[in-house]
Formats: C-alpha cells, sequence, structure tokens
C-alpha cells in the first residue's frame, strides 16, 4: 500500500481534474455535435471529447474513492472493472491523439492524398478501440482480491479485503509474472510509439508550414517590389536642334521643347520651360536638378513603403510561427508528462510517486485545452450559446 502521506494532494489533483476536464470536455461535445460539416477532425474531436469525459466524470471520481480506502475493494467485479476501463479509456485517448496527429499531417503535408476521409477515420478508430479494449482485457487479468491482515487502531488487528495488482500477490506461478511482465512492457511499448508518432508528425508538421510560409512571403516580397519599384528612370532633356525649331509666332519668336520625364509618375510635375539656348545655356542645369530632387523623394518614399511592408509580412510571419511552435510545444510537453512517468512507474525503472503517477489523466483534462480552446474557431463558435455570452462578455 501507498504512503498515506501522498493520498491528500492525490485526492486533490485528481478532483481538480475531474472537474476541469469534464466541463471542458463538455463544451467540446456540445460544439460539434452542432457542427452540420462531416470532417475527420469534427469526429475525431467528438470522439475524443466523449472517451475524455467519460474518463473524467466516472473514472478519475472511482480513482479517488480507491485511492481513499487504499485499495480496499471488497468486490471483484469492482476491482476488474475498474482495471478494465481505466487501462482501455486511457490508451484510446492517447491513440486518438495520435490519430489526430496523422490526420493534420496528411491534411497539411499531403493534401491531395485524401487519406483521412471519414469512412477510413472511422476504421481507423475502431482499431483503436479494438487495441485499447486488449489492453484494458489484459490488465483486468493482472488484479484479483486478497485478504490481508490490517492493524487498525480502534478495532484493532482484522482482515480486510484488498484489490490487488500482479505484482504483489502473495503466491504467483512463473507464468503468472511472466504474463504480468508482458503486459506492463506491451502498454509502455504502446505509449512508446504513440509519444513518437505525435512528435514526429507534428515537428513534420511544423517544418512543413514553415517552409510553405517562407516561400510565400518570397513570393509576397517579389509581388511587393514589382508593385512599388519605379520604374526606369530617363529623364533627358529632349531639346530640339536650332535647326528643328519652328516658328509659329508673328514675331518669329521660337517655341522651345519642355522636359520630358519618361516611365514614373511625378517627373513631369514643377518643370518650367526652357528659356532660349542661346542665352540660358549657363542656366540650363536648374530645372533639372529641381526635378530629379523630386524623383529622389519619390523614390525614396517608395523604398520606405517596401521596406515597412516587408517589415510587416515578417513581423506576422514570425508571430504566427510562433503560435504554430507554442501550440506543438505544448502538445509534445503534455504528451510526455503525462504519459511517461506513468509507464516508467508501473516498469518500476523509477520509483512510485503517486501525485506524479496519476499525472496522466492530465491528458484528458488539457485536451479540450489544447485542441479547441486555443482555436480561433471554436472560441468564436463557443460564443454563439446564449447561456455564455453574458459570462464571455464579463
Amino acid at each position: 500500500m501507498q504512503s498515506t502521506q501522498q493520498i491528500p494532494p492525490t485526492l486533490a489533483l485528481l478532483s481538480i481534474i475531474s472537474v476541469v476536464g469534464g466541463i471542458g470536455n463538455l463544451f467540446v461535445i456540445l460544439i460539434y455535435i452542432r457542427q452540420c460539416d462531416k470532417v475527420t477532425s469534427n469526429l475525431f474531436m467528438t470522439v475524443l471529447a466523449g472517451s475524455d469525459i467519460f474518463t473524467c466524470i466516472f473514472i478519475i471520481p472511482t480513482t479517488i474513492f480507491i485511492e481513499f480506502h487504499e485499495w480496499g475493494i471488497g468486490s471483484s467485479f469492482v476491482c476488474k472493472s475498474y482495471m478494465f476501463f481505466n487501462n482501455s479509456l486511457i490508451p484510446f485517448s492517447a491513440l486518438l491523439i495520435s490519430l489526430i496527429a496523422m490526420d493534420r499531417y496528411f491534411c497539411i503535408c499531403h493534401p491531395f492524398l485524401q487519406i483521412m476521409n471519414l469512412s477510413r477515420s472511422k476504421l481507423f478508430i475502431c482499431i483503436a478501440l479494438m487495441l485499447s479494449t486488449l489492453l484494458g482485457t489484459l490488465a483486468s487479468f493482472q488484479v484479483h482480491i486478497e485478504k490481508k491482515l490490517t492493524n487498525l487502531s480502534d478495532i484493532g488487528p482484522m482482515n480486510m479485503s484488498f484489490c490487488v495488482e500482479a505484482s504483489e500477490w502473495a503466491n504467483r506461478s512463473m507464468s503468472q509474472k511472466l504474463f504480468y511482465q508482458i503486459t506492463q512492457k506491451s502498454q509502455l511499448v504502446s505509449y512508446s510509439i504513440c509519444i513518437l508518432i505525435v512528435i514526429g508528425l507534428y515537428s513534420t508538421i511544423y517544418y512543413t508550414v514553415i517552409k510553405v510560409r517562407r516561400k510565400k512571403d518570397q513570393l509576397k516580397g517579389m509581388n511587393k517590389m514589382k508593385r512599388f519599384k519605379p520604374k526606369k528612370l530617363e529623364c533627358k532633356s529632349h531639346i530640339k536642334p536650332k535647326s528643328q525649331y519652328r516658328l509659329e509666332n508673328s514675331d518669329n519668336s521660337p517655341i522651345y521643347s519642355r522636359f520630358v520625364v519618361s516611365n514614373y509618375p511625378g517627373c513631369n510635375r514643377n518643370v518650367k520651360p526652357l528659356g532660349n539656348p542661346s542665352t540660358n545655356h549657363h542656366h540650363s542645369n536648374s530645372p533639372t536638378n529641381s526635378s530629379m530632387n523630386s524623383l529622389n523623394n519619390s523614390v525614396n518614399n517608395s523604398s520606405s513603403i517596401v521596406i515597412k511592408t516587408l517589415k510587416n509580412v515578417r513581423d506576422t510571419t514570425l508571430l504566427q510561427n510562433l503560435k504554430l511552435a507554442a501550440m506543438l510545444f505544448v502538445v509534445g510537453i503534455t504528451y510526455i508528462v503525462t504519459f511517461l512517468p506513468a509507464n516508467l512507474m508501473a516498469n518500476g525503472i523509477i520509483k512510485l510517486n503517486l501525485p506524479v503517477f496519476y499525472l496522466y489523466y492530465v491528458n484528458n483534462a488539457a485536451n479540450p485545452i489544447i485542441y479547441c480552446f486555443m482555436n480561433r474557431n471554436f472560441r468564436n463558435k463557443l460564443k454563439s450559446f446564449r447561456f455564455l455570452r453574458p459570462v464571455i462578455r464579463k
């Protein structure tokens, strides 16, 4: 039996997980049941929320009851049923998380293959359910009821019935010991494979999204540069030679040509006509300088617009990448923290710590937060509930 000092914090932790997970998964089910579009992501999230809410409402309270009585259960049916459902639903949730990672991988990285359609998704869910049921069935054979002599301060020594795992059986054969080790190792391998699948697929998704966004930003930058880039400036003064002057006035005064600035708006502004070349050839540079100053200002303004636009695109892309990385980091860390310690403790690799051991229930409460409440579309749909509008507005 475990140390009684670890039981109070364990019960408090399990109570919080049960309440938070029950409420969160209830909202997820209400939202996705109202969805008319039948897509694989909605199917996976609905099934995952249903599995998690059953765990939070029934399995975790049963765990609280069992730990409060220090596994002092007199019914073999209750003992075996608890082990079956607990060791079925937890692996089922882990397998569903892996299927969600696979669904997102194929949707993002290989959108045209259409591997994860509705019929195949249902098939994968059935396979995951059968595998988890097999693990739960194997676990139910690893417990039975034993009577042990206990020392109670008020009553004195007496025999009590306890739900005992195979590792603590008083008399067990070599085949039972081998069967227990196979069961524990199979659970450890299944959880390890799920962890590797989730981390590997989400890492690939992150790499693919970053790669696509870089190409998209490069195309955006090229389009912006083409849009704002000034055309080639040819600010040449086309002054007709004297031989080409036309005498149009009565006093035979020549009409001289003006500056013509091509291919750029604003280059023809504030340009004065030239005087007589014979009299103004020493001052012919003044209109040219003024027009060139206007051109330089226009080019500088366009360049600043391009720089600001590219900076905004770069900042937006960086923010999106950080959000994606944060979400994938939370998924990976939550998965590792919730499943790995319990498996290591169950296989005797590390010392048992009861609150840390039951951290795998955190995954059932964190799933709606990670996969739903961190989604902007889900939050917008959540606001559509009338009874939640006053709470959200506050």
